[in-house]
This record gives C-alpha cells, sequence and structure tokens, in this order.
C-alpha cells in the first residue's frame, strides 16, 4: 500500500511541475520597442472609431460603449503566419439582460500596409480550459461567426462548418 502511496505522489509531484512549466508563447509588451508602441496606438485608434459607431438594435449584437479596454493588460503574440497580434481584455461596465461572458478581448493585427484588422471576442465560457463556445463581432459589433474555441490546439471551429459537415445538412 505504501509503494502504491509513493508511485502516486510522485506521479502527482511531476504532474504539477509539467503543467506549471507549460507556457503560451507572448511576447511580454515593451513600450520602450517602438513596433509594440506603433500596434498599441493602432489598437486605440481602432477602438475610438468602433465604439464611436451606432449601437445596433439586434440583441445578437454586441454593443462596444459597454466595455472599457484594460490597455494596461495587453498582450503581444504572433499569429500562424508570425505577424504580430495584439490583444487587449474588456470590461463591462453596465449589466445588459444579454448572458454576460466569460472573458472578451479585442484581437488586431496590422496587415501588410499597417491597418489595423480587428475583432472582438466574447467567450462565453472559460477560455483556458478544454472547448467554450466563442462570439465574434466585427468592428461595428455585429455578429460575425459563433462556434468552438479549444484552448488545447488553440482552434476554432465555426458552427457553420460544424453543420455543414453533418451528414442531413443538404
Amino acid at each position: 500500500m505504501n509503494a502504491i502511496f509513493y508511485r502516486l505522489s510522485i506521479l502527482l509531484i511531476i504532474s504539477i511541475v509539467y503543467f506549471s512549466c507549460r507556457t503560451d508563447h507572448l511576447l511580454s509588451p515593451n513600450i520602450d520597442n517602438p513596433l509594440d508602441e506603433v500596434i498599441l496606438s493602432k489598437a486605440k485608434t481602432w477602438y475610438r472609431e468602433s465604439s464611436s459607431m451606432p449601437a445596433s438594435d439586434n440583441p445578437n449584437d454586441i454593443n462596444l460603449k459597454e466595455y472599457i479596454p484594460d490597455w494596461d493588460n495587453f498582450k503581444i503574440s504572433h499569429n500562424s503566419v508570425g505577424a504580430k497580434v495584439i490583444t487587449i481584455p474588456l470590461n463591462k461596465v453596465k449589466s445588459t439582460s444579454k448572458v454576460i461572458a466569460y472573458y472578451s478581448e479585442i484581437g488586431l493585427v496590422l496587415n501588410k500596409a499597417g491597418v489595423a484588422c480587428g475583432m472582438i471576442k466574447e467567450y462565453v465560457g472559460n477560455p483556458y480550459a478544454g472547448e467554450t463556445r466563442l462570439n465574434l463581432y466585427s468592428k461595428d459589433g455585429h455578429l460575425f461567426d459563433q462556434g468552438l474555441y479549444d484552448s488545447t490546439t488553440r482552434t476554432f471551429i465555426s458552427a457553420v462548418k460544424r453543420r455543414s459537415n453533418t451528414p442531413n445538412s443538404q
């Protein structure tokens, strides 16, 4: 019995060490870096333009005026093609009848012309564990797509794609 307990204890310790050492490949925000300052400035401009648009009456859309970006906690990473991506957490300032998301953020990438292209992402469940529903909104707050986000593979599967892959979808 002691041998089993000992082996389970060792396995538990190894598991804790292994999972605590796994990290995302995020770049630490460095405002001293001119490129980080440029992408942050473009993100702020994108947000000002987006939040100044009139809110939609559609209950499926998001009103960006109900959120405040947390500019102090932005993250910069690289996407699959190596372009810099900036994500800025959004904090909800007032409650509505809509289901409150677990986590919301703005995600922006600069295209080759230096224009900020972005989406508003609303995770309905925990985006750091397993699969969760993800709503994507355009710059003006209109619902763009819905689907599942898998945190282990860091992939998004559109609900439209899932429906089109089912046998009876014709």
